[in-house]
């Protein structure tokens, strides 16, 4: 069952269960005979919208996705995921965070969280070493960067404020 339900939500056969939901409702919903356009205009719409959905699936899959993990309408999205663009692409978009700076709360100088843990990346104030914030002019290095590091050193933690 499993995989006749991933066969069907991959090629998007799944869409042509509208066409006869529209014929069936027009008349109770609307009160009047189904227009003789209705039909071929519905048709037009659902073969290619079907047809987007596999040419979709085709190109997750050949990027390595398995077809149990597309969603039905991944086609459609132009969010980049792990499997988008090239592997020197994906490396740099979703580089390996060391264990070492990921943390369950912010601790010392946080830079951000990690999108694959959802943990926050942070520096430790004991910890030995520098950290560089660069940025343009107005992009909040001095407000959320360093004075929160110099408030968190004093006791106070300011950084739900940016």
């Amino acid at each position: 069952m499993k995989k006749i339900m991933t066969f069907l939500k991959v090629s998007g056969l799944w869409v042509w269960i509208i066409y006869p939901v529209v014929v069936f409702l027009w008349e109770p919903f609307f009160r009047t005979e189904i227009p003789k356009w209705v039909s071929p205009v519905l048709i037009f719409i659902l073969f290619f919208t079907n047809a987007l959905i596999c040419i979709g699936a085709i190109g997750k899959i050949r990027l390595g996705k398995k077809p149990s993990d597309i969603a039905p309408l991944e086609a459609f999205s132009t969010k980049p995921d792990e499997f988008s663009g090239g592997s020197t692409k994906r490396k740099y978009m979703y580089p390996d965070i060391p264990k070492s700076v990921l943390y369950d709360e912010p601790v010392g100088f946080c830079f951000g969280i990690d999108p694959k843990t959802k943990k926050y990346i942070c520096k430790r104030i004991d910890e030995e070493g520098a950290v560089l914030v660069s940025g343009g002019s107005g992009t909040g290095k001095s407000s959320c960067f360093i004075v929160n590091y110099l408030l968190y050193c004093k006791g106070y933690d300011r950084r739900e404020e940016c």
